[in-house]
């Protein structure tokens, strides 16, 4: 993978730059982004009254399941995300 830098300096990573990167970074990911609790790596949706990041993605996950008529009794397929690694799917 290849990024550039504010300097426009071409810096290139390795597959396994990549996932050491991960495998170190996991921890922090999960204790700063309360990945147990909101189950979403992203900014979220903020409103007035959201005063937590883990509120902001709990919003974002309602309000696709609004936008999805997904129901309390459907049963939905989950995709989960490991750092760094592909993504698997199972009941949710």
């Amino acid at each position: 993978m290849i990024f550039f830098n504010p300097l426009f300096v071409k810096i290139t990573f390795s597959t396994e730059d990549i996932k050491n990167y991960y495998d170190h970074t996991e921890a922090h990911y999960r204790q700063f982004w309360k990945l147990d609790e909101s189950m979403g790596l992203h900014y979220g949706i903020w409103d007035h009254s959201t005063r937590t990041l883990a509120e902001a993605i709990r919003n974002t996950n309602a309000q696709l399941a609004k936008m999805g008529n997904i129901q309390p009794s459907d049963s939905v397929p989950r995709f989960r995300v490991k750092f760094g690694r592909r993504t698997t799917w199972g009941p949710g």
